[in-house]
């Protein structure tokens, strides 16, 4: 394989290895071929695109401030995240951007309500941001993907456990 890489990139030059040249295909190099009769336009490639097509000083793409992964959309989850939304979109903006966590307060309550349900969540959230006070905890504090067998629905104190900065991992 390696030989072959070799040879191509003699006889093609090494845009031949990036463009899917004949015998690579399935070999892990997946690159999509431009056309030199299509205009930048068409290939996507605007006034930042080279005439390799390459695009240089291109932004990533933007996603949400919140969780982009899958949940259920029950009644409970969607009215959670909605009012967490309402706040992000109102209220947020006048009390200031001075969270002392990663992710903010808003964007946990928000994956916490979608990953856990509202009640799960909606504890989670209201603990995380009585935490987040001048002798809180500060940090990376990431929603647990799964709750231990210990965090029940009939002792939501327990959740105030979640997060805590203490050294020991959370069991």
């Amino acid at each position: 394989m390696t030989v072959a890489i070799f040879l191509l990139t003699i006889a093609h030059g090494p845009a031949a290895i990036l463009s899917g040249a004949p015998g690579l295909e399935g070999k892990g190099i997946a690159f999509q071929r431009r056309s030199p009769h299509l205009s930048r336009r068409e290939t996507g490639c605007g006034a930042m695109g080279d005439h390799h097509g390459h695009m240089h000083g291109v932004r990533p793409i933007q996603r949400g401030r919140n969780w982009p992964g899958p949940w259920r959309k029950t009644p409970g989850r969607v009215l959670g995240t909605s009012l967490v939304r309402l706040y992000q979109l109102t209220l947020s903006g006048f009390v200031g951007n001075s969270c002392r966590h990663l992710p903010t307060c808003s964007e946990y309550a928000h994956e916490a309500i979608a990953r856990h349900g509202l009640w799960a969540g909606g504890w989670m959230g209201l603990f995380r941001v009585l935490r987040c006070g001048p002798c809180g905890t500060h940090g990376i504090d990431r929603v647990p993907e799964t709750l231990a067998a210990r965090y029940v629905w009939f002792m939501p104190w327990r959740y105030w456990r979640i997060g805590k900065k203490r050294g020991d991992p959370e069991i």
